[in-house]
C-alpha cells in the first residue's frame, strides 16, 4: 500500500510539472490501457470451454493413404448428450460403392503396434482382391495426455481409419466405444453389407470368412452370429474384476443371454435399430452384456448363429499353428485369440494361413515391385 501511494504522489507531483497538453495525453493512454486490460479478461473469460476440439491440420506424411488436408479430418459433432466425435473420417465407408464388410475393433489407445498388425494383415484387401472388399475402423476414447494424442492424431492423419470419442477411454468406459459405433455405422455406413467386430488381440480367417462363413450369413437378414453365452453367472464377489453391485440386476444371478464381444457378427440391416434401442436400455458398463445382450433383446425377429468353441473359434495358439501348419485336413477356425504376444502372434497366425490357403486355393502372382506376393483366385 505505501509503494502504490509513494508512486501515486510521484505521478501527482509530475503532472503538476506538464503543460495542460502534455497532461491530457498522459490520462487518455492511462486510461486506454485500463480500456485494453479489462475487455482482454472479459474476452478470455468466455472461452473457457470444457471439451477442447483441435482444429490444428496434420504435417504431411509420407506414403499417407488419407488426404489429412481434408476438412473432415477434425470434426465435433453429436454422439450422446455429453460426447463428440473427435477423430473420424466420415467417407470411410462411402468412399466404395460396394462394400461387402466394415470391420470395427474396439482398441486401447496404447495399442499402436496391434492396430498395425492387423492393417498389414488380415484385413489387408491386397492378399483377397477376389473375396473383398473390406474396411477396417478402429475405435478409441478420449486420452489425457497430449503426446499419446499426438501419436494418434499422426496415425489418423496417415491411415483416416480411426473413430475417437470425447470419452475417457477406460475398462468401465468401453460400452461408450459400441454406442459410438451403432450411432457412427448408422450415419455413415449404410452401403456395406456387414459388420464384424472383434477386439485388437484376434486375427480372423478373412479367407474362411469371406469364402465360407459369409456367404450363408447373408441370406438370413437381422442376423448376428457369436459365441453366445446361456444364463451365465453375474459375479458379485468384489474381488472379481467383473464385480458387479447389487443394485445391478437386483434379484437377479444370472445375466440374460448375450454375445462373447471378442468377435460378432452384425447384419447392417439393424445397426440403426441397435443404436436407438442403445440409448432407451439402462447403461451397464460391461459391453458384452449391454451392446450384444440388453440392446438386440429390444429388437423383433433376430436370427443368432452360435459359434462353436474349438470349432468356429478358438483361444490360444497351440493348436491353430499346429493344424495351419499340417498339409493336410481343414482347419476350421473363422476367428482366435492368442492372449499373449499379441502382435507377433497375430503376423505369425496369419502368415501360416496365407501359406495354407496359397497351397489349397491360390496361386502366387509377384506384382510390379517385385516385393511381395499378392493372392489371386484360381
Amino acid at each position: 500500500m505505501e509503494v502504490w501511494f509513494l508512486k501515486s504522489l510521484f505521478v501527482r507531483r509530475s503532472l503538476k510539472n506538464l503543460k495542460p497538453f502534455s497532461t491530457v495525453l498522459i490520462v487518455l493512454l492511462i486510461a486506454f490501457a485500463l480500456f485494453v486490460a479489462v475487455n482482454d479478461t472479459t474476452r478470455l473469460s468466455r472461452f473457457n470451454f470444457t471439451v477442447k476440439v483441435t482444429q490444428t491440420k496434420l504435417p504431411e506424411l509420407q506414403n499417407s493413404t488419407f488426404n489429412t488436408s481434408s476438412p473432415v479430418a477434425f470434426v465435433k459433432r453429436s454422439l450422446h448428450p455429453n460426447f463428440t466425435y473427435t477423430l473420424e473420417n466420415p467417407t470411410l465407408c462411402s468412399s466404395m460403392s460396394e462394400l461387402k464388410c466394415l470391420v470395427i475393433v474396439h482398441s486401447a489407445p496404447l495399442h499402436f503396434v496391434n492396430r498395425n498388425a492387423i492393417r498389414s494383415s488380415w484385413t489387408n484387401n491386397s492378399y483377397f482382391p477376389d473375396l473383398g472388399p473390406i474396411k477396417v475402423m478402429f475405435l478409441l476414447g478420449r486420452v489425457t495426455d497430449n503426446p499419446t494424442q499426438s501419436y494418434i492424431d499422426t496415425e489418423f492423419g496417415k491411415y483416416g481409419d480411426i473413430l475417437q470419442g470425447s470419452f475417457i477411454d477406460a475398462y468401465k468406459n468401453i460400452t461408450y466405444k459400441g454406442i459410438m459405433a451403432y450411432k457412427w455405422l448408422s450415419e455413415n455406413c449404410r452401403n456395406v453389407k456387414v459388420i464384424l467386430k472383434v477386439d485388437d488381440d484376434i486375427v480372423v480367417n478373412t479367407f474362411k470368412f469371406m469364402k465360407t462363413f459369409l456367404p450363408g450369413f447373408l441370406k438370413s437378414p437381422r442376423h448376428i452370429a457369436c459365441r453366445r453365452l446361456h444364463k451365465s453367472p453375474i459375479l458379485r464377489n468384489p474381488s472379481s474384476k467383473w464385480y458387479v453391485d447389487p443394485n445391478s440386476f437386483k434379484g437377479k444371478t444370472r445375466y440374460p443371454d448375450y454375445c462373447q464381444g471378442f468377435t460378432v457378427v452384425i447384419s447392417n440391416d439393424i445397426i440403426p435399430e441397435l443404436y436407438e434401442a442403445s440409448l432407451v436400455t439402462d447403461f451397464f458398463w460391461i459391453d458384452d452384456v449391454f451392446l450384444y445382450g440388453l440392446v438386440p433383446q429390444k429388437l423383433k425377429s433376430i436370427k443368432y448363429t452360435s459359434y462353436k468353441y474349438g470349432k468356429d473359434v478358438i483361444f490360444g495358439v497351440d493348436g491353430p499353428i499346429k493344424c495351419y501348419q499340417n498339409e493336410k485336413g481343414d482347419c476350421p477356425y473363422y476367428a482366435i485369440m492368442p492372449w499373449k504376444n499379441i502382435p507377433h502372434m497375430i503376423t505369425k497366425l496369419w502368415t501360416l494361413i496365407v501359406k495354407r490357403y496359397q497351397r489349397k486355393y491360390y496361386y502366387q502372382v509377384m506384382d510390379k515391385t517385385n516385393e511381395r506376393c499378392v493372392l489371386s483366385c484360381v
